[in-house]
């Protein structure tokens, strides 16, 4: 199953691994953050956020290989995934207090970084000006991919390490030390992207190029005869094993919206279950408690008052227009559930009750989603009305009756 996804079992496996991984460090920082005083809230957000994304980062390159059909490198995806494991295992390793174990890690995990974002810069351009020099029939020269490939890199990292070098200057840090810090991270990220440029080179002067194409294969069979010419077994390899995958996903997609409604109920069930939590929690709070019940008991009616008038709404048939006004009225009350929820956040963070800090955050971060969902998400297709049938308009009196 996993070669059907990803073309290649070891990259599936490599995904399996570095999600689990993910997925259990964030149970981890939830536990330290009810449990102990190790993890506060801004860091919990922080950190469930950095997941989320490396999770949607190191799944993108097998949607788009297999959505679009374009065969991405093995190691570009297993890299993604190798380095956002590193990177948060290294964030939370406790600095070692010899100076020279403490540089090691400043720049091996920058340099990681840089490596493979150096490598996934190369593989885009490589693709580009490879397929550029087949159109005008000409060879491809190879030193200026590296040089390119080294320079947007280099780009990249400026934009991404501004923000760090920025809080590291005064007045947001103590000192030269910050400073010091910010600029070896920047030095580690560089020396990663050098280290791949070279190695790409001498790679690409062996004849290895293709190591580094990214390609079309929606002509299956006159891409694996290619790769089969050029020795690419790789290649062939994940076409087959995708070509295998005889899932009707269409179908499936088909299946959940018409489960989409059960989702909802299921929505309702765990914000009735949060409402009776609050009404416990927040109400120790004497009058901001009671205030924050008896909003989060308006959002809860809100919510199933639009849940009922869609449904509604979706049994007899209904215009455009009550549509577009349907999708006003779930965005508006998912932000007032959203902004809510982060208000609760904030007034159990300042009287010390992480507990329902939590249950509040977890709320939002579903309200939130939800409220993308509304925002950005294809509106449901109901059966149109029925048209409206006019009156046969009655012929003049006076209109003679037509000659046959």
């Amino acid at each position: 199953m996993l070669e059907k996804l990803f073309g290649k079992r070891s990259t599936g496996i490599i995904w399996l691994v570095s999600t689990g991984i993910l997925l259990l460090m964030l149970a981890g920082f939830i536990a330290a953050y009810v449990l102990t005083d190790n993890v506060d809230l801004s860091s919990l957000v922080g950190y469930a956020l950095f997941i989320a994304l490396s999770l949607a980062t190191i799944t993108l390159p097998a949607f788009v290989q297999k959505r679009f059909r374009l065969y991405i490198p093995p190691f570009v995806q297993s890299g993604l995934c190798v380095y956002a494991v590193v990177y948060l295992v290294g964030d939370i390793l406790p600095a070692p207090q010899n100076d020279g174990a403490r540089l090691i890690q400043l720049n091996f995990l920058p340099a990681v970084g840089g490596f493979f974002l150096c490598a996934a810069v190369l593989a885009c351009i490589y693709s580009l000006l490879s397929a550029r020099a087949a159109r005008k029939m000409r060879k491809l020269a190879i030193w200026p991919v590296p040089v390119l490939s080294f320079l947007i890199t280099t780009l990249l990292l400026l934009i991404i390490n501004t923000p760090s070098l920025v809080i590291a200057l005064p007045p947001f840090s103590h000192g030269e030390a910050d400073v010091a810090a910010a600029l070896v991270n920047a030095a580690g990220y560089e020396f990663g992207a050098l280290v791949f440029c070279v190695t790409a080179w001498i790679t690409m002067r062996t004849g290895k190029g293709d190591w580094f194409t990214i390609r079309s294969f929606q002509s299956a069979e006159r891409t694996k005869g290619e790769a089969v010419r050029r020795g690419d077994r790789t290649l062939v390899t994940v076409v087959e094993n995708l070509e295998r995958d005889d899932i009707d996903y269409r179908r499936l997609y088909r299946a959940i919206k018409r489960r989409f409604f059960a989702a909802r109920i299921i929505f309702l069930v765990f914000y009735a279950a949060y409402l009776a939590f609050a009404s416990v929690a927040f109400s120790r709070l004497g009058g901001v408690g009671y205030a924050i019940i008896a909003m989060t008991a308006l959002g809860f009616a809100l919510s199933a008052a639009v849940y009922i008038y869609e449904f509604a709404l979706f049994r007899r048939g209904a215009q455009g227009r009550r549509l577009r006004l349907l999708k006003i009225a779930r965005t508006a009350v998912k932000l007032y559930i959203f902004l809510l929820t982060m208000f609760a956040t904030v007034t159990a963070g300042l009287h010390s009750h992480p507990v329902s800090s939590l249950a509040a955050v977890v709320m939002a971060i579903v309200n939130l989603s939800v409220l993308f969902y509304n925002l950005f998400g294809k509106p449901r297709r109901y059966p149109p009305a029925p048209p409206a049938q006019k009156p046969a308009s009655p012929a003049p009196a006076d209109m003679p009756p037509k000659e046959k």
